[in-house]
């Protein structure tokens, strides 16, 4: 099954490991314009982040599961993808106009560059690939599905000729 969440007003979700059920909603604040969410179990509490902006900058939110705010990681860009990874209780997060991408730690507030995909136009949704240590970003404006090795610190296209690779 698909759900579709609306990430503007109110997330009308129930999230665990396994499942997304609609039952639940958490409001978020006005100023809050959502991009990409991600669920994320780290230090055995399980919540939400979303990525976004917030008056013109960007923003990442921890959210408890009840809609508590836990913790709040600032940009100056804009971010347009998030995704968790559980072993390493760290985030991925993409920028759609500085195309760069950055690792939180979800454990502590350290922001870390990881790198700029450079021939993007503008980067979205991103996915992460724990086992192989790998990071896929879609680029809406330009059809493109990059895969970037945090191993090898190397990026390459994976797909092209898409529409808009908006999930």
């Amino acid at each position: 099954e698909i759900y579709t969440l609306s990430l503007h007003d109110a997330l009308p979700i129930c999230v665990t490991q396994n499942s997304l059920e609609e039952n639940r909603k958490i409001t978020l604040p006005r100023e809050l314009i959502a991009a990409d969410m991600a669920y994320s179990l780290s230090d055995g509490q399980e919540s939400l982040l979303i990525a976004g902006t917030k008056s013109g900058r960007g923003i990442v939110v921890r959210y408890s599961l009840d809609g508590r705010s836990l913790k709040t990681w600032s940009f100056r860009n804009v971010c347009s993808g998030i995704d968790f990874g559980v072993a390493s209780h760290s985030a991925y997060v993409a920028t759609s106009d500085s195309n760069e991408i950055y690792r939180l730690d979800l454990q502590g507030t350290e922001i870390t560059y990881l790198t700029r995909i450079a021939n993007a136009a503008k980067l979205g949704p991103l996915a992460f690939d724990e086992a192989r240590r790998e990071i896929y970003v879609a680029d809406v404006a330009s059809g493109r599905i990059y895969q970037y090795s945090i191993a090898t610190k190397a990026s390459k296209v994976l797909v092209a000729d898409l529409s808009a690779p908006t999930a």
